[in-house]
């Protein structure tokens, strides 16, 4: 058996007024080998307590974790966009191919990855 289904078997136990022990004991009388443990049931029946209506674990911390972090990676983006849009006097008498070949010559992993621009005269 699952353990969401055994969830389902602590919630009802629960409901009808079995307190943990007895529920545990019914459990293992029908379910022996499988049966959850006694701190398992008493997790359960904490949480039920607390009105807990689903009977599913939280993992939406996980998924609100990953949303943020894409948030924060958007944030940064639009966050650089602006500063470049800001100073865009500046920006716009850049040599680009200059600073591309100044950016890769600082590096050698990138200068073995990418060509150096010799169309400058």
């Amino acid at each position: 058996m699952e353990k969401s289904e055994f969830r389902v078997l602590i919630k009802h136990c629960f409901l009808i007024g079995k307190n943990t022990v007895q529920a545990k004991q019914w459990l293992d009388k029908c379910y022996s080998d499988s049966a959850p443990s006694e701190t398992t049931v008493k997790r359960w029946y904490a949480d039920f307590k607390r009105s807990r209506k689903t009977l599913l674990q939280n993992c939406t911390a996980e998924r609100s974790f990953s949303a943020l972090r894409r948030l924060k990676t958007y944030l940064r983006i639009l966050n650089s966009i602006a500063v470049l849009y800001v100073h865009s006097d500046i920006t716009e008498t850049l040599d680009i191919e200059a600073l591309m070949d100044e950016f890769i010559v600082r590096n050698k992993n990138r200068s073995s990855t990418f060509a150096l621009n010799d169309s400058r005269t």
